[in-house]
Formats: structure tokens, C-alpha cells, sequence
């Protein structure tokens, strides 16, 4: 399965339910579509999900350092020293 969606200004989220009896699950989206991230049956995290979501964690700390290479102010104009 293969699907995208992107958003712009504040109409994105980005949630992490935590629970004291199960793992969590992360939650993405806008207005029109949303993705859930969880750990299968919701009881218990194997080796595999637990890479995963180290993984997940990484790529997403990659994807807020390049949004801060590029990150402007009001006008248009690029942030200096951002990175």
C-alpha cells in the first residue's frame, strides 16, 4: 500500500496517545486524511516495530533539521543562520 498526503500552514497535526496499559499510538494528518502508526495488536512491541520507530524517530528529527535549513520569515526571505 502506497499513499501520501502533505499540508501547509496550521491545518497539520501530529499526536502520540500514551497509555499506561498498552504502547502508544502515533497519529498524522489534516483536515481530509490521517495516518496511524501502532504497534500491531496494541499489547505488546516486538524488536521489529521497537526499529521501527527508532527509524520513524530519526528520519522525522532529519526532516525538522532540513525544514530549519530552509525555514523563512514572514516576507520570503530565508532565515539567516536557521541551520
Amino acid at each position: 500500500m502506497h499513499g501520501e498526503f502533505s499540508w501547509r500552514g496550521a491545518t497539520g497535526y501530529v499526536v502520540c496517545h500514551v497509555y499506561d496499559d498498552r504502547p502508544p499510538i502515533l497519529t498524522a494528518g489534516n483536515p481530509t486524511t490521517g495516518l496511524t502508526i501502532s504497534a500491531g495488536d496494541g499489547y505488546g512491541v516486538t524488536a521489529e516495530h521497537l526499529s521501527f520507530a527508532r527509524d520513524l524517530a530519526d528520519k522525522a528529527r532529519r526532516y525538522a533539521d532540513e525544514c530549519e535549513r530552509f525555514a523563512v520569515q514572514p516576507a520570503g526571505e530565508v532565515i539567516p543562520g536557521a541551520a
